[in-house]
C-alpha cells in the first residue's frame, strides 16, 4: 500500500463491513432481550396460573432455572455490548481516516459528519435497559414462584 489511493480503497472496503457489524451487534442485543423477556414473561404467566406446586424443592429448582437463565442472557448482552463498542470504535477510526469529520474535506466550509459522532457514548443505555428488563422479569418470576404459589 504505497499510495494514498490504495489506502483509501482499503478504508472504503472496510467501512461497510464495520458499519454492518455495529448494526448487527445492536440487533442481536435487541433479539436476545426480546426472546429472554418473552420466555421470562411466559414463566411468570405459567407460574401465576398454577394453583399449587407440589413440594418446596420444585419451587427452588424453578427459581434456580430462572436465575441461571437470566444470568446467561445478561452475560450474552454484555458480550454483545462489548463487541458492539469495539466495532463502533473501529468504525469511528475509519470515518476519521476517511476525513468524514473534517471541515472542508468533502463540502466547502462543512464536514459530512457532526463532530459529536467521533466520541462513542460512555454508557450504552439500550443495553442497560435490556438488562434491567431481564432482571425485572426474572425477579417477578422468582417472587411469584416463591411467594404466590
Amino acid at each position: 500500500m504505497d499510495t494514498d489511493i490504495e489506502k483509501f480503497e482499503v478504508l472504503r472496503m472496510l467501512y461497510p463491513i464495520f458499519k454492518q457489524e455495529v448494526f448487527a451487534r445492536r440487533e442481536r442485543i435487541m433479539r436476545i432481550t426480546a426472546i429472554g423477556d418473552s420466555i421470562l414473561l411466559l414463566i411468570v404467566l405459567m407460574a401465576s396460573s398454577l394453583i399449587y406446586v407440589d413440594g418446596g424443592e420444585v419451587k427452588w429448582l424453578v427459581v434456580l432455572g430462572v436465575v441461571i437463565f437470566t444470568a446467561a442472557l445478561i452475560h450474552q448482552i454484555r458480550q454483545q455490548t462489548i463487541r458492539h463498542a469495539q466495532a463502533k470504535q473501529e468504525l469511528i477510526d475509519i470515518e476519521k481516516a476517511l476525513r468524514l469529520f473534517e471541515e472542508g474535506a468533502y463540502i466547502s466550509g462543512k464536514s459530512l459528519y457532526r463532530s459529536e459522532w467521533q466520541i462513542p457514548p460512555h454508557r450504552d443505555w439500550d443495553a442497560v435497559f435490556s438488562i434491567f428488563s431481564l432482571v425485572g422479569l426474572g425477579a417477578l418470576a422468582v417472587w411469584i414462584i416463591l411467594f404466590v404459589l
